[in-house]
């Protein structure tokens, strides 16, 4: 299926078929798991499809993986990463010294580790808050944010905040969302819930995997 073929179709047909091309040379329906760590390039430095030279760069059934959760959540983008911090950190190094980032304060406790004792000698400022209460959100917000990261449910508190609430606060400010959902792997929502979405999959029976998608509109 693709690239904006899914659009109004069902989320069961969407997970089943998004992201997912007849394989060329067989014609398998699905995509194959593609093991392999290098490919064959007709030329040096000339690898066909202009990306597939090393596994960690690309691989097809990483694409299908990212292209399924994105349609899936009504994306534009995903990428898949290694790991929950590899895709938080790489979200979060887009900001320069000085900015800004409004975060949960009972989130996981690497992501406030990482936040507090790695991000932060970068001259990247945090704030911790209760994201049930919005209040405390816009009194923690100043010129210089650039990001509000959003854990629901938190780890391990099991939190719950109003997504689409927050999300209206960061757009009416010109603010980045960043929401983590590491205990719901369904479609976490069809409303408003902010520019950015990680899923995490370490607690499923796939492989490890942490999937971030950037919605529609986001700058990033």
């Amino acid at each position: 299926m693709s690239k904006g073929s899914h659009k109004g179709l069902g989320f069961g047909t969407r997970a089943v078929h998004a992201g997912v091309s007849p394989e060329p040379i067989t014609g398998a329906i699905m995509t194959p798991i593609f093991q392999t760590s290098t490919y064959v390039q007709p030329a040096v430095g000339e690898p066909k499809g202009g990306s597939y030279d090393y596994g960690r760069t690309a691989n097809p059934t990483r694409e299908a993986l990212e292209a399924n959760f994105a349609a899936l959540e009504n994306g534009v983008q995903g990428v898949a990463f290694a790991s929950g911090l590899a895709a938080i950190e790489a979200i979060v190094k887009r900001l320069s010294a000085g900015d800004h980032v409004i975060s949960e304060e009972n989130t996981y406790g690497g992501t406030t580790r990482m936040f507090n004792h790695v991000l932060s000698r970068f001259g990247i400022e945090f704030s911790f808050v209760d994201t049930r209460d919005l209040d405390a959100i816009s009194a923690a917000l100043r010129p210089s944010t650039k990001l509000i990261h959003v854990e629901t449910p938190t780890n391990p508190m099991m939190r719950i905040c109003d997504i689409p609430a927050i999300a209206e606060l960061a757009h009416v400010e010109v603010l980045l969302t960043l929401l983590t959902a590491g205990f719901v792997m369904e479609n976490v929502s069809e409303g408003d819930r902010g520019q950015a979405l990680l899923h995490a999959m370490v607690r499923s029976a796939a492989p490890v995997f942490v999937v971030f998608f950037a919605l529609a509109g986001a700058k990033i």
